[in-house]
């Protein structure tokens, strides 16, 4: 008898598991919805806000950087309202409260691709080197390439690529040859004691 029970029991519970799983699909097939609409929304988001900075600034750098922040808030918004929609209420507030403990965490854990991320944020707003300049820093001289938030492209003119972390770049000395349309250049040449000076 205690078998049977049991067994009844289990059913009982399976069936009342069904029902609300069953109950539960149209508001999960509208959080699906919502994800997906904020996914392309975040997407034409993110043109029209390039468009938009490009009419006010030229830094290509800083127009990446800020349009791929605003498609992430809006990618997040979705998915809070999808949360909202499951009734995972307590959820979105746990998330909201645990966001600024993993943040900390995952700050301390990963210093290095923190420091290079905030430095090459302040490198897409200063603008110390833009694409298309030739610098000698970190011990290498070259073209930029292209400037990403991690790191730095240079193209050493000999056929290589050289990445150098964004932090490198901004904690060391730059020399920007294409700031001015000047350049001074130093030759190594050597004279003979047999030679007249006046006439070399």
């Amino acid at each position: 008898m205690e078998i049977r029970e049991a067994i009844t029991l289990m059913n009982a519970k399976m069936l009342l598991w069904i029902k609300e799983s069953i109950s539960h699909v149209p508001n999960l097939l509208v959080a699906l919805l919502v994800v997906m609409v904020f996914g392309a929304a975040s997407g034409y988001i993110k043109k029209v806000a390039v468009r938009v900075m490009s009419r006010a600034t030229r830094n290509t750098s800083l127009i990446n950087l800020s349009s791929s922040l605003l498609r992430l808030v809006v990618i997040a918004v979705g998915i809070f309202v999808a949360l909202d929609i499951l009734g995972l209420d307590q959820a979105v507030t746990s998330l909201l409260a645990g966001a600024g403990i993993v943040g900390l965490a995952l700050g301390f854990a990963f210093q290095d691709l923190t420091a290079n991320f905030l430095s090459g944020a302040f490198i897409a707003i200063q603008q110390p080197i833009r694409v298309g300049d030739v610098v000698e820093t970190n011990g290498y001289f070259g073209m930029v390439k292209a400037i990403n938030l991690r790191s730095t492209i240079i193209d050493n003119f000999g056929g290589q690529e050289i990445e150098i972390p964004s932090r490198d770049i901004f904690q060391k000395p730059i020399v920007n040859f294409s700031k001015s349309n000047e350049r001074q250049m130093q030759l190594n040449c050597g004279v003979s004691y047999d030679d007249d000076l006046q006439k070399t």
